[in-house]
């Protein structure tokens, strides 16, 4: 092979081969510090689309399976509410039975009658109030799949915005500036009564609550709100009528507002005060998935129109005779299995959601097992490419070193004198 040093090929050919090896190294040690074997396009374009889309897939699988589990957490609240409102409806045909005998005194039925009364309305309490993230599950809804509960309006009565109570003389007079039931009970009818200065409202169900109305004489003193925050109801009155008539005393506008009437009912959703509250927990995309809720309350639990819960046991007197007592008690039967059969719904569509769970979760296992298999960097063989490269790298790195020599030992010719350089250009010597 001819010595030369114009053009080192040698030396050339193993910088390039030192070249091809570090780019090895760098992108072996990539790997094996991300663990992935595809990390840009240029490691492979089409795993990378495939990888991408199966990551897509992915995400939405996880969010579905989140909302499925919020919807399983949705009915065992409600199955939770109706563990309570069995309780205390077994509670009311143990005090039915009681009752049923003739040989109990007035004194001990009204006993019976005011616990009954009282457990009735801690029934409808927790039945009416019993929510999911600002949803109230035993209303009722009319809306199927948006979980509108709709909003309690005044739909009717006497006591209306505007109406006046004292008659303007020495001032604006008194009105009614504005009825708020939004916290009410639909399907109600609540009446105003007064005694002195004490307002108070009774719903057509019997619970109650009174408030006492400040006198309204100087227009420092309006507006008055008379909230009955245990019905959810809060009348405000604007307005003032002062001296020197000084009508607009408290007994005054407590005796004009006794004897209206507030009827409330459900709008937003178009469900009144019976129907189905409907909630969607997974959409269509990703198999759809609902939860139905019937409404639930004493209104809507017993044998039917007249035989509610709400209507016999309207007050403490529910009780009274032992006819009462034995109605009483075979409607309570009714409720039972009523409640029983929801209860049963609840748990029917726990294992319906929690099937559908479980099969969101398989299927995510395997797309990621799929996943890893595409882009995960087989751990062993990154270690063995590694290691070749690195002893290929020091064998190209004395093979380099090698090919550098070649001109160094022409140059050692060449000063040694054992390399003869001819005459240059021109006629002169080197």
């Amino acid at each position: 092979m001819t010595s030369a040093i114009g053009n080192a090929l040698t030396a050339q050919a193993a910088v390039r081969q030192l070249g091809l090896g570090r780019e090895e190294i760098v992108r072996s040690a990539g790997r094996l510090s991300t663990g992935l074997r595809v990390r840009h396009a240029a490691d492979d374009a089409a795993a990378l689309q495939i990888a991408t889309g199966m990551r897509s897939q992915l995400r939405g699988l996880g969010q579905s399976a989140q909302a499925l589990q919020n919807g399983i957490s949705l009915l065992n609240i409600g199955d939770g509410a109706l563990t309570e409102a069995l309780g205390i409806v077994q509670r009311m045909r143990e005090l039915a039975v009681a009752a049923t005998t003739s040989i109990i005194a007035d004194h001990q039925r009204r006993a019976i009658g005011a616990e009954l009364f009282q457990l009735r309305r801690a029934l409808d309490n927790i039945l009416d109030n019993t929510q999911f993230n600002e949803f109230y599950l035993f209303r009722g809804a009319a809306a199927p799949g948006t979980g509108d509960q709709g909003t309690v309006e005044q739909s009717g009565g006497t006591l209306t915005v505007g109406l006046e109570l004292i008659a303007p003389e020495d001032g604006p007079g008194v009105s009614v500036a504005a009825v708020n039931v939004t916290q009410a009970q639909a399907g109600k009818t609540y009446t105003l009564s007064a005694s002195g200065t004490n307002v108070t409202i009774t719903s057509s169900t019997g619970e109650s609550q009174s408030v006492t109305v400040a006198q309204m004489r100087t227009s420092s003193q309006t507006p008055q709100a008379l909230n009955f925050n245990a019905l959810g109801i809060i009348i405000t009155l604007e307005g003032y009528e002062g001296p020197p008539a000084v009508q607009g005393t408290g007994p005054n506008i407590a005796a004009a507002l006794a004897g209206k009437t507030i009827t409330t009912t459900l709008t937003g959703g178009g469900g009144g005060v019976s129907g189905t509250s409907a909630f969607v927990v997974n959409p269509p995309s990703h198999g759809l998935m609902t939860i139905t809720i019937n409404r639930t309350q004493s209104a809507t639990v017993g044998a039917g129109a007249g035989f509610f819960l709400s209507e016999l046991i309207a007050n403490e007197n529910s009780v009274s005779t032992v006819a009462q007592a034995n109605t009483l008690f075979v409607t309570l039967d009714v409720a039972m299995q009523q409640l029983l059969d929801e209860r049963g719904r609840f748990g029917g569509q726990t294992n319906r959601i929690q099937a559908y769970l479980d099969y969101v979760l398989h299927q995510s296992e395997q797309i990621e097992a799929s996943l890893s298999r595409i882009v995960d960097a087989d751990m062993a063989e990154q270690v063995v490419t590694q290691v070749r490269a690195a002893t290929l790298q020091d064998l190209r790195t004395t093979v380099t070193r090698e090919a550098l020599q070649l001109g160094a030992t022409t140059l050692a010719l060449i000063q040694r004198g054992d390399l003869q350089v001819g005459p240059l250009s021109g006629g002169e010597t080197a």
